[in-house]
């Protein structure tokens, strides 16, 4: 309930963030400009604080307002309203981070197996940024954990910070011996036993989180609940093992990170090297490795700053429906990216169609602009085809295990595990789906584009012979109306050219019609946008998170069976059968594939420059109207012109004329439009040459005119 500090002030306590040993941290708000602080204070001032206590609070205090870094939670002067908040012992007042704390994230269902890998690797290096910051101060936090990792908003970014440095202390010379002052799971042995430590037991802090944030579970016996048990267990791991857990009542050492984790490959491998040097037992040798000289370096940053800049360009290959991870540099050419898809795919280079995150054709062969690409997800189809059969889903181990034994009784940390299992199962069937539509999609639009070229040029085609027409007809009355013996005098070019139009009018019309025909398969292509097809996918993901909100609840002292788990799997199974052979899903990809394969390109090409090529006779035609009316006009100026030259008359040879009549009925027919025999190129050239004549007569009758 929210509590005002006195009637002349704005600030009013709202609520109690949290509260440790001795230590209280309140929520005040400004009522006037809306403005929250985050305020520490002692639960009861100083009279149950021994001195040594005391001066551990004051140091805290003092040492925070020194500390200045991005990632550490950052102090603010205490409002002059609230002076009489601090008691014998001053209060540290600090910026309040809105997003809540890591713990509040790693708790949430769809983050069981872990978080995604861009938001697993922004926690890295925020987290590991402070504590390396932190060494540099000579200071060592000791507590970490996900509740001290809060996340505070800037600029639609969320930044993590540490909080909490109650106990840290200052190391020199006379580093004295420790309280077990963290939780058991994430501090280092050496301060669970009270043993000398160094800046050395965060490094194994930040390997427990940092696991845990990857795979959703803490690497050491997560459920062991008794401090003797576990370090007999954990105490017995080699320096290569980076997990400890329990398996059908067996403790088994592992040397991997535990599946069902969304971690790129690359990525994880180096992560493993790091997770053996920052969780080994002995801390002496923890965070350390010897170098060529003999000499031992801390290397746990470095190490981690090497990961965290490596860039890694996923590949979603519609063919085999999965993702392929790829580690590149700055000066990777998409050449060589193409080279390693291929050894991966086996589809060549010649055959792959890779496309950006926007869904555009990579064609370019120079560096990869990594600005754009990294850690974005590609897409790579074969020109001829999209999916040539549905593949068998990649069931995790956790999931096989429930689904062919539903009625295995188990703990409820081995139920945990399956139920992570299966959630990674259903996000990543989902992502995959996703993927998948979105790539259809994508190779709809790269059919589209050509089908809106040639639906483009064949408009123009239409509208250019309506014009054309209208030129024709308009010159046709003109002559006829002129009342002169001028429309004998043009009869045979008038004829000459009715034909040809003729024939273009066909041909056009043919054109067209194949248009349509074409054109109506994108019709068909574009209801793929018109569903959503990923609800399914959704309503399933939030059974799921259902299913594992109510295993919390869960008694730890019986065993359980993992029943509705394996109903929800055998639905999800079903799910994805129903939509990768849903029937409208299947034309559409029949569709894709048939207008993807090399013929139909072919015949698309042929088809446009057919179109094309009639385009160019219309200029061609008009050019000759053209010509022909100024003809006309001649005729009309010139009162008495010879004899010899009335007769003369510029017309296509005979032979020409039948070529030329055969050659365009031929686009008529089918097989004329879908055949390789270009004929409209030619016909291009054979009225041009026309045009060059009519000019040159044209010429002749301007110089004759000029004679006295």
């Amino acid at each position: 309930m929210a509590a005002a500090m006195d009637t002349d002030s704005d600030w009013i306590s709202e609520t109690i963030l949290g509260s440790g040993g001795f230590g209280i941290v309140e929520l005040w708000r400004n009522t006037h400009t809306g403005d929250k602080i985050a305020i520490k204070k002692c639960k009861s001032g100083d009279a149950q604080l021994t001195e040594r206590q005391k001066e551990r609070w004051v140091h805290e205090v003092n040492k925070m307002n020194q500390l200045k870094h991005q990632n550490i939670v950052a102090t603010r002067p205490l409002p002059d309203e609230l002076k009489n908040v601090e008691g014998p012992l001053p209060v540290l007042c600090m910026e309040y981070c809105s997003k809540g704390d890591l713990r509040l994230v790693l708790t949430k269902s769809e983050n069981w197996c872990g978080l995604a890998e861009p938001d697993a690797m922004q926690i890295f290096g925020d987290v590991a940024s402070a504590i390396s910051y932190l060494h540099c101060q000579k200071i060592t936090h000791r507590d970490l954990k996900p509740e001290n990792v809060v996340l505070q908003e800037r600029n639609n970014k969320v930044i993590y910070k540490l909080i909490d440095l109650g106990y840290a202390k200052e190391l020199g010379h006379d580093s004295i011996h420790a309280s077990a002052v963290g939780t058991l799971h994430y501090v280092a042995p050496e301060i669970l036993w009270a043993e000398k430590y160094t800046c050395s037991v965060d490094y194994w802090s930040l390997g427990i989180l940092f696991y845990e944030v990857i795979t959703g579970s803490r690497p050491f016996l997560p459920n062991e609940t008794s401090p003797i048990e576990w370090r007999r267990h954990v105490s017995r791991k080699s320096n290569d093992d980076i997990c400890v857990q329990y398996e059908d009542g067996s403790v088994v050492y592992k040397q991997d990170i535990q599946d069902s984790t969304d971690i790129s490959p690359c990525i994880r491998n180096a992560l493993k090297d790091w997770f053996r040097t920052v969780l080994q037992w002995d801390p002496k040798k923890r965070g350390r490795q010897c170098q060529k000289n003999g000499t031992e370096i801390v290397v746990v940053f470095s190490m981690l700053a090497q990961i965290l800049s490596k860039k890694v360009i996923h590949v979603f290959c519609v063919p085999h429906y999965r993702i392929y991870h790829y580690e590149i540099s700055s000066d990777t050419t998409l050449e060589q990216l193409r080279c390693l898809i291929e050894q991966d795919t086996q589809i060549s280079i010649s055959s792959q169609e890779l496309l950006d995150p926007d869904g555009d054709l990579l064609e370019d062969d120079g560096i990869i602009k990594l600005s754009d690409l990294r850690g974005r997800l590609l897409t790579l189809s074969k020109k001829e085809s999209v999916l040539s059969e549905i593949p068998d889903p990649e069931v995790p181990y956790l999931v096989r295990k429930i689904i062919e034994a539903p009625r295995m009784t188990m703990t409820k940390y081995e139920l945990q595990r399956c139920y992570s299992a299966a959630i990674f199962f259903v996000k990543r069937e989902a992502q995959l789906f996703r993927s998948y539509i979105l790539a259809l999609c994508a190779k709809i639009d790269l059919i589209n584009s050509k089908f809106d070229t040639i639906s483009s040029k064949k408009d123009n085609m239409a509208s250019g012979f309506n014009l054309l027409q209208e030129e024709f007809h308009s010159m046709c009355e003109l002559i006829q109306n002129d009342g002169t013996n001028v429309l004998d005098t043009l009869k045979n070019e008038i004829q000459n050219l009715t034909q040809k139009l003729q024939f273009l009018s066909e041909t056009v019309h043919a054109l067209k019609a194949k248009c349509d025909k074409v054109l109506h398969v994108r019709n068909i292509l574009t209801k793929l946008g018109d569903i959503e097809w990923t609800t399914e996918y959704r309503e399933l993901l939030e059974k799921a998170q259902g299913i594992v909100e109510n295993s919390k609840i869960l008694s730890e002292k019986i065993k359980h069976q993992p029943v509705r788990m394996a109903k929800f799997i055998f639905e999800l199974l079903k799910c994805r059968k129903n939509l990768m052979n849903n029937e409208q899903l299947i034309n559409i990809k029949s569709e894709i594939d048939h207008v993807s394969t090399a013929q139909a390109a072919k015949d698309l090409s042929m088809q446009e420059k057919y179109i094309e090529s009639a385009v160019a006779l219309v200029g061609v035609y008009r050019e000759q109207i053209s010509n022909l009316r100024k003809k006309w006009e001649n005729y009309k100026q010139v009162a008495s012109f010879p004899k010899n030259l009335e007769s003369m008359d510029v017309e296509c040879n005979v032979d020409d004329n039948r070529e030329l009549e055969s050659s365009v009925r031929s686009l008529n027919e089918e097989d004329g439009l879908t055949s390789d025999n270009v004929i409209y190129d030619n016909l291009v050239i054979r009225y041009l040459m026309i045009d060059v004549i009519s000019e040159t007569y044209e010429k002749f009758k301007q110089i004759m005119n000029l004679n006295p």
